[in-house]
């Protein structure tokens, strides 16, 4: 028996947690896989040759590295590429306008990699794709919200009733000028 040596096949680094490596273990924080982010040369491209001939309608999640928002990610050519808006290009052809479409996912997925999955939109098109999948980052969702969508109502109720925005911002923690941007309209405006 070889004690502390990690569990992955072909390593021999000494265990740092849950039977790893310090390496390994890195690899399942980052990439939810003691193997995952890694690709041996070639895998990347051989991955998306699959994915571009299956004829499956599940979603096939591209298993390698991930940029933070959840994104397949592939070097190609010196360069990190989108690996959904590669795909995208791949089978369905060049975008319309290059700077003005994205490679939308239908499914809502966003490792998902299958061109089934994927077509052109404008930016506007597919932020409403987001928010019909509820992978959109407004409101509570967003990481920087102080507010919750009772509390915008709230808020909403109390400027009808005549409060002043400075008295509204102090109850609630926030600026005065996140005040203005819900009156108007600009901020939770999509909120009944």
């Amino acid at each position: 028996m070889v004690p502390n040596i990690c569990s992955v096949d072909g390593c021999d680094g000494t265990i740092k947690a849950r039977g790893w490596c310090g390496r390994h273990l890195h690899r399942f924080y980052r990439h939810g896989s003691p193997c995952g982010g890694h690709l041996d040369k070639g895998e990347g491209p051989k991955f998306v040759e699959v994915a571009l001939s299956s004829e499956t309608d599940d979603c096939i999640e591209w298993p390698f590295s991930r940029h933070k928002a959840g994104y397949g990610a592939l070097t190609k050519d010196g360069k990190t590429h989108g690996v959904h808006r590669l795909i995208c290009q791949l089978a369905h052809g060049d975008p319309p306008s290059t700077s003005q479409n994205d490679a939308s996912h239908i499914c809502g997925n966003h490792p998902c990699v299958n061109p089934r999955h994927l077509r052109w939109a404008s930016h506007s098109e597919n932020m409403l794709d987001k928010v019909a999948h509820g992978t959109d980052s407004r409101g509570e969702k967003h990481w920087n919200s102080k507010l919750t969508a009772p509390d915008v109502r709230k808020i909403r109720r109390l400027l009808s009733a005549g409060e002043t925005k400075s008295v509204i911002a102090s109850k609630f923690d926030v600026s005065r000028g996140a005040i203005e941007q819900i009156k108007k309209g600009a901020t939770w405006g999509w909120l009944d």
